[in-house]
């Protein structure tokens, strides 16, 4: 048995190295295949939340080397099926929500959520065993200014609220990413 989890963790940490390519050096820090959601920087969260063209591109590499690590490695994203490519899109939007909802959660917006503290090399590489998280968004913390509107809103509708607070939430990304890098202000958003 002690050979089928060693054969596991070899191939994830593999599988990591791969899949994180570059990320050490964009971001300053150090990711392996137990890097959950919820340690990464917000340097990372800030990135990925935002959703731009570039955030997008390197996740959905990073995804593309989790769930096609051979294929990507011989022949490139370029190469895979069509199928694939669009297996690797709806993934890198469910991890883009985990990273928005993380934000969230730094915040003090949400209370807790399953998927941050799952690796993120597990959530693209066995997706299939992850894939009802889709359908889970955490509950308005409490303490939000916006809980009694949270409260008095139609129980189905609940998740459309927390992701109407997205545009707030990266409008505060926005604004702080000016004073961020001399000042250490924006550390008060992330506190974890």
């Amino acid at each position: 048995m002690g050979e089928v989890v060693d054969f596991r963790e070899g191939r994830l940490k593999q599988i990591a190295r791969l899949a994180f390519k570059g990320w050490e050096k964009k971001f300053n820090e150090a990711f392996s295949h137990t890097t959950t959601i919820g340690e990464v920087g917000h340097e990372v969260i800030k990135f990925f939340a935002s959703g731009t063209p570039q955030s997008m591109q390197l996740l959905q590499a990073f995804v593309a080397r989790c769930r096609h690590p051979r294929e990507v490695q011989k022949t490139g994203y370029e190469q895979l099926e069509v199928s694939a490519k669009r297996e690797i899109i709806d993934i890198s939007l469910f991890i883009l929500d985990q990273m928005r909802f993380e934000a969230m959660f730094r915040l003090g917006w949400i209370s807790g959520f399953s998927s941050r503290v799952i690796p993120l090399i597990e959530l693209a590489m066995d997706f299939e065993e992850y894939e009802w998280l889709q359908h889970e968004t955490p509950q308005l913390h409490p303490t939000h200014a916006l809980y009694p509107d949270f409260l008095n809103t139609y129980e189905a509708d609940r998740k459309s609220f927390v992701r109407r607070l997205i545009p707030h939430l990266l409008e505060i990304f926005h604004n702080t990413a000016s004073t961020s890098s001399s000042t250490g202000d924006d550390n008060r958003f992330f506190d974890r």
